[in-house]
């Protein structure tokens, strides 16, 4: 192996394992059965692209602007104490969900459900509220799939006639990678929207966007309800510092300030952070380098132990999302 593969190789594990907590995280489809979500679909496109990284963060800022929202993540989430744990959690349901046999993801989206059952209190106004309140569940996943889209949007790479759709830790010649014959850039972003709304429905989201514009209209609808909260505070302050190793520090920044960019000016005003000019000269392009070569590491990527042969390559890895609590 030269020394170009095998830098490849550990940078791929390095990220692999702050995501999953384990190198060699698989999310492959059992060959033959069923899955929830079109295989070879826009979703399976987007959540195999390290843009994920940036969605993820920018549905955090997002979504920390609903007070009720944050209430509850503030009284029942361990994502100060624990927030690699939480975000493997969440990298698992978005792997589960998305690549593996239809009755693995009907089990992780049970899992949350369950989990939602046991959260409820009381806001400081005195609102009652759930984790399973059909608004909170919808500000959730509009919040979380206009996210992942923008950030593809901006930083991923976009569908080819007949490029070929990498399955997250599956050999790159394995036949159960398929082609996108018939996925055009233009018609992405409305078949991805369609295709999340699947896992939505089971969650118990009522009606969920089908289109973009669908999607645009649920989270304007929101806009009265969100504001600027000493716990949307908190949560940015968080997230902006988030406790990574040493050495991921700095490129985690870059893509802190990437997912920033990227939200609506309307969100962005509400946080008390700014992203001026000179700073987006930066990050974008620099965001867009490091991001291509976060891809190129994990597409084809073998353990750091195997031999690199073609039955050890893997395709890859699901980045960062926030489907679970």
């Amino acid at each position: 192996m030269n020394l170009l593969a095998a830098s490849r190789n550990r940078l791929a594990w390095s990220i692999r394992t702050v995501l999953s907590g384990s190198g060699s995280r698989k999310f492959a489809p059992t060959p033959g059965a069923p899955t929830l979500l079109p295989v070879g679909g826009a979703a399976w496109l987007v959540h195999a692209e390290a843009s994920m990284m940036v969605g993820g963060i920018r549905a955090l800022l997002l979504q920390s602007l609903h007070p009720v929202a944050m209430q509850g993540v503030g009284e029942h989430s361990d994502f100060r104490q624990d927030p690699l744990g939480r975000l493997r959690r969440t990298v698992f349901f978005l792997g589960t969900t998305t690549y593996c046999s239809l009755p693995e993801a009907e089990a992780a989206i049970e899992a949350v459900r369950r989990v939602h059952l046991s959260v409820s209190g009381v806001t400081p106004e005195g609102r009652l509220y759930r984790a399973d309140d059909a608004d909170l569940l919808a500000w959730v996943h509009a919040t979380e799939v206009d996210s992942f889209l923008e950030a593809f949007l901006r930083y991923g790479r976009r569908p080819r006639r007949g490029r070929t759709v990498l399955t997250p830790n599956l050999p790159a010649r394995d036949p159960r990678n398929v082609a996108a014959a018939g996925l055009r850039a233009g018609e992405l972003p409305d078949r991805y929207v369609s295709e999340m709304a699947m896992v939505a429905e089971r969650l118990g989201v009522d009606e969920p966007p089908l289109s973009r514009a669908e999607l645009a209209a649920v989270i304007d609808g929101f806009r009265p309800a969100v504001a600027a909260t000493e716990l949307s505070r908190e949560a940015a302050y968080f997230l902006r510092a988030f406790p990574l190793p040493p050495v991921a520090r700095l490129a985690y920044a870059v893509l802190f300030w990437a997912a920033f960019d990227s939200l609506p000016p309307w969100a962005q005003s509400l946080h008390d952070l700014r992203c001026g000019p000179l700073r987006r000269l930066v990050v974008r392009p620099t965001a867009r380098a490091m991001l291509r070569l976060m891809g190129w590491a994990l597409r084809d990527a073998p353990d750091p132990e195997s031999d690199g042969s073609s039955e050890d390559t893997a395709a890859t890895a699901t980045p960062q999302t926030n489907g679970a609590s």
